[in-house]
């Protein structure tokens, strides 16, 4: 780990720190992150491309990734094992529609919660809803349906949809679609969690249960932020696992100025990164005053440059939402203890000077 990492570390202190100790540390976060922009520790340059910081070259010296974990094929890949995201999609997505062989069936374990309720009716709460913040920005090159484009390229970061590939039988070719385990009908991945089985898009059920114990494998967008190239690519599954990104340190600095309530600057920040996301001279960017910028707009810009890379919790924790806030299949807590995470029972057991955290 080098300067430019212990600095990023610093920053993610810095921008907690009201939160944790009650102390603000806005003005020494940005100046932390102008340091690291600047080059001071390193220089890094943003991708230019949204696929790049997770494509299989994003361990190149002349990537955005700041620190990641090596992957390979043949050794450790840490974000392709079972726990991630080879089970965030639906049964069968890996080999029959990806084209991936070399691990088996894909499980779908983890799906975005639906921003939509069974009857296809946008959920009131402002939290949550990830994919529908997506779809905000219609234009959004990420909203694409994933697809593998040949030669170590893919297009599009969710399955959704039909999942269309060529099955082959006795020598013969014929289109299908990928099915689940659970009955002969093909899946439609949608935006919504219920028990729909071979129900057609747009189609209205009769159960309208939805929660997590209540969902077929049609419930739920999956995202695929890590590319899963077919066999035998051979850049399949060597991404390194991005844990720290130039575009964080932006994204910090956003904010940072945000807050100072300087909104042009934090736009002008957040759309260095963003540009990429979108066709050139899309409207989705944002104004050069920053007037579309709000405390929600920015919680959910950092949701949807960085979902599915374990920072939402500290991120609604910041903005004070977490236990406050609601959004599907959760409501406010009746307190806040859980922003703070137990101490866990071998650590307890080995020191008995330790106190338990509130709460638990």
């Amino acid at each position: 780990m080098d300067k430019s990492c212990c600095s990023h570390a610093v920053t993610r202190l810095y921008l907690n720190a009201k939160v944790y100790i009650g102390t603000d540390k806005f003005t020494e976060c940005e100046a932390v992150c102008r340091d690291i922009i600047s080059g001071k520790y390193g220089s890094y340059t943003l991708d230019t491309r949204w696929d790049a910081p997770f494509d299989y070259t994003n361990s190149s010296l002349n990537s955005e990734v700041i620190y990641g974990f090596p992957g390979t094929l043949a050794r450790t890949h840490w974000q392709y094992d079972s726990g991630m995201f080879f089970w965030g999609m639906t049964y069968d997505a890996a080999p029959l529609y990806c084209g991936f062989t070399d691990f088996g069936r894909s499980n779908p374990r983890f799906a975005l919660q639906p921003g939509r309720d069974v009857d296809s009716v946008e959920y009131s709460h402002t939290l949550g809803k990830p994919f529908v913040k997506f779809q905000k920005y219609p234009d959004d090159l990420r909203l694409k349906k994933y697809k593998n484009l040949g030669n170590s390229k893919r297009e599009g970061m969710f399955l959704y949809g039909y999942l269309p590939y060529t099955a082959t039988t006795n020598g013969v070719t014929r289109p299908d679609t990928v099915r689940g385990n659970k009955g002969p009908y093909a899946l439609f991945i949608r935006d919504q969690v219920g028990f729909f089985l071979a129900a057609k898009p747009g189609t209205r059920i009769n159960d309208k249960e939805s929660n997590m114990n209540h969902a077929d494998h049609n419930s739920g967008v999956f995202l695929v932020k890590y590319p899963v190239y077919p066999t035998p690519d051979p850049n399949r599954i060597t991404s390194a696992y991005a844990e720290i990104r130039l575009s964080e340190v932006y994204y910090t600095l956003a904010e940072c100025r945000y807050r100072a309530g300087d909104k042009a600057a934090a736009a002008g920040f957040l759309n260095q990164v963003r540009q990429r996301n979108y066709p050139a001279g899309s409207p989705s960017l944002y104004t050069s005053n920053g007037s579309q910028l709000t405390d929600q707009e920015m919680l959910d810009e950092w949701g949807r440059e960085f979902i599915g890379e374990n920072r939402r919790r500290t991120d609604l924790i910041r903005w004070g939402v977490f236990n406050a806030g609601t959004w599907w299949d959760k409501k406010p807590d009746a307190d806040k203890h859980t922003e703070i995470f137990p101490i866990g029972r071998d650590i307890l057991g080995s020191n008995p000077k330790l106190k338990q955290n509130p709460g638990y």
